[in-house]
C-alpha cells in the first residue's frame, strides 16, 4: 500500500473523482484503490469505472506526481543539445510515438498534468516478474514462452525505429560519462558500505573507465533503459505490454536484453534451458554472434554494478529495504560475468578485478566458480 496519509489519500480520492467527471460522459467512479509505489517519486491508483456500453473501460490507472518538477537536462547523457523535459512529459510525448510505431504501452485517457494527473490504460497487476516469481498463476510452460517471446519482439521494435530529429530519445545517448557516474554506485554505496573492506581504489577506477569506454563505443539503438520483467504486464487482451518508458535513450543492442533475462534474479527464475533458449532467439537477429555476446556481458555486467549500488543505496537512504534482497543474486551474477568476459575475451585487466573482487566478497567468488558457458552460442 502507499505511505500516504488518510488525509491526502482523500484529497486525491477527490481530485480523481472529479477530473474523471469531465471524462466519464456516461458513468463513474465506483471505487479507488491505492497502489503499491515503485522507486519514483510517483503514486499510483486503480479507478474502478462503471460505465454503460463499451465507450470507456472498466478500470484504469492514475499516475499521481508533482507538476512542474523538471528533471533538467540530462546531463551527460545528451548528444546533439541538452534537453529539458518533466518525466511526465517525456512520457506522454514517447508512448504517443511509441503506440504510433505499434509499441505495445499505455494509452492515456485524460493528460491533467497541470493538475498532476494522467489517468491511462490499466496494463493489470500482472508482470511477467510477478508471473515466473509465484505459482506462475496457473500459466504453462509454453504460455510463459510466448509472453517472454513477445516482450523480446517489442525490444526488437523498439531498435528498429529510425531516428527522428523532432523525437527527442534519439537526440539523447549514453556516454562514457553516464556509465562510469552509474558503475561508481557500486563503489560509493556497497564497497564504502562493507565492514573493513580496504579494496584497491586505483584497480576499482581503471577497472570502471575501461567497462565505460568500451560500452561507449557500441553501435546505437534505441533503448528502453529499464527493461526488465515487472515493467512488462499482460494487457486485457493478454499481449505483453511495456511501461516506465519515459528514460529511453540511444544504447547498445543489447541493453534492454541484458536487463530483460537478468534483472532482480530474472535468470534464475527462468531456468537455464529458458534463458539460453531467449538468450539464442535474440542473437538469431544479428551475425556476428561471438561480437554480440561480448558487447550483453559488458552491458550485463554495468548493469548489475550500479544496481547493487542503487539498490543500496534505497535501502540505506530511504529505508526500502525491499531492494536489498536482490543484491546477492546480483552480486553472484557480477562474478559469472566477469568470468565469461574473461573467458570469451582473455582480458587480463578483467582477470585481475576478477580476482581481487572475489577476494573481497564471497558471492561474487561464488559466481566466478560457477560462470555459464556460452560455447554453445557462439
Amino acid at each position: 500500500m502507499s505511505e500516504d496519509s488518510s488525509a491526502e489519500i482523500l484529497e486525491v480520492e477527490s481530485a480523481l473523482r472529479s477530473i474523471a467527471s469531465n471524462w466519464l460522459t456516461s458513468g463513474e467512479v465506483k471505487q479507488i484503490d491505492p497502489l503499491v509505489p515503485d522507486a519514483s517519486g510517483r503514486r499510483y491508483y486503480r479507478l474502478l469505472i462503471e460505465a454503460e456500453g463499451e465507450e470507456f473501460p472498466s478500470t484504469c490507472v492514475a499516475m499521481k506526481f508533482d507538476p512542474g518538477t523538471s528533471s533538467g537536462p540530462m546531463v551527460g547523457e545528451v548528444s546533439g543539445g541538452e534537453i529539458s523535459l518533466t518525466p511526465e512529459d517525456a512520457f506522454v510525448t514517447l508512448g504517443r510515438f511509441f503506440r504510433e510505431s505499434d509499441i505495445n504501452v499505455p494509452q492515456v485517457y485524460v493528460d491533467e498534468r497541470e493538475k498532476g494527473f494522467l489517468l491511462l490504460e490499466d496494463f493489470s497487476d500482472l508482470s511477467l516478474g510477478s508471473i515466473i516469481s509465484t505459482d506462475r498463476d496457473g500459466f504453462s510452460d509454453a504460455e510463459i514462452d510466448g509472453f517472454f517471446k513477445m516482450a523480446l519482439d517489442q525490444i526488437i521494435k523498439i531498435q528498429a525505429l529510425k531516428g527522428r530529429g523532432d523525437k527527442f530519445p534519439f537526440n539523447r545517448s549514453f556516454t562514457e560519462e553516464v556509465y562510469f557516474k552509474e558503475v561508481c554506485e557500486f563503489r560509493d554505496f556497497y564497497l564504502s558500505s562493507l565492514e573493513a573492506c580496504d579494496y584497491d581504489n586505483g584497480l576499482i577506477e581503471k577497472f570502471f573507465s575501461q567497462l565505460s569506454s568500451e560500452l561507449a563505443g557500441c553501435p546505437r539503438f534505441l533503448c528502453h533503459r529499464d527493461f526488465h520483467a515487472w515493467n512488462l504486464h499482460l494487457d486485457a487482451k493478454g499481449q505483453v505490454g511495456v511501461i516506465d518508458f519515459q528514460d529511453a535513450l540511444m544504447g547498445p543492442a543489447t541493453y534492454d536484453v541484458a536487463s530483460f533475462l537478468n534483472d532482480r534474479g530474472t535468470d534464475i527464475l527462468l531456468g537455464e534451458e529458458r534463458y539460453f533458449m531467449l538468450l539464442e532467439s535474440f542473437l538469431n537477429n544479428f551475425n556476428d554472434r561471438k561480437s554480440v555476446l561480448q558487447e550483453y556481458n559488458l552491458c550485463l555486467l554495468q548493469r548489475d554494478l550500479k544496481v547493487v549500488g542503487r539498490f543500496e543505496k534505497l535501502a540505506s537512504e530511504r529505508q526500502l529495504e525491499k531492494y536489498r534482497k536482490w543484491i546477492p543474486g546480483t552480486l553472484f551474477r557480477i562474478g559469472q560475468t566477469l568470468e565469461s568476459i574473461v573467458a570469451l575475451n582473455g582480458s587480463m585487466n578483467y582477470q585481475k578485478v576478477l580476482d581481487h573482487l572475489c577476494s573481497k566478497c564471497e558471492k561474487i567468488e561464488e559466481g566466478a566458480s560457477k560462470a555459464l558457458s556460452f560455447d554453445k552460442l557462439v
